[in-house]
């Protein structure tokens, strides 16, 4: 069973008017894994940034081809075991590219 959402990961291209933005929300900046990850905080919520200098060279893989800024991925929290997800993941006819892995 999925228990929470871990965090969401974004591709972005201007990160200073993106990180400025959430500022000026409130969250909490951190860039301390600059130039490539960028993330805000918000009490117990996180959205995690992917720098321009990680997802454009097309080095960065794991996401969807035809990822460009504004789209995303959302990360959970899994309170099951591991076989129950792999045979959820299986069950779905989705192919895996990575994972599980833990966090």
């Amino acid at each position: 069973p999925i228990a929470s959402i871990d965090h969401a990961a974004i591709p972005i291209d201007n990160v200073d008017d993106m990180l400025a933005f959430y500022q000026a929300l409130g969250f909490r900046v951190d860039d301390s894994r600059a130039p490539h990850f960028y993330s805000v905080h918000l009490a117990e919520q996180k959205l995690n940034f992917h720098g321009p200098d990680l997802w454009r060279p097309g080095k960065f893989d794991l996401r969807g081809p035809t990822a460009v800024p504004g789209c995303g991925d959302f990360c959970f929290v899994w309170k099951g075991s591991l076989d129950e997800v792999t045979d959820l993941l299986a069950n779905t006819g989705i192919e895996v590219i990575e994972g599980p892995v833990p966090r």
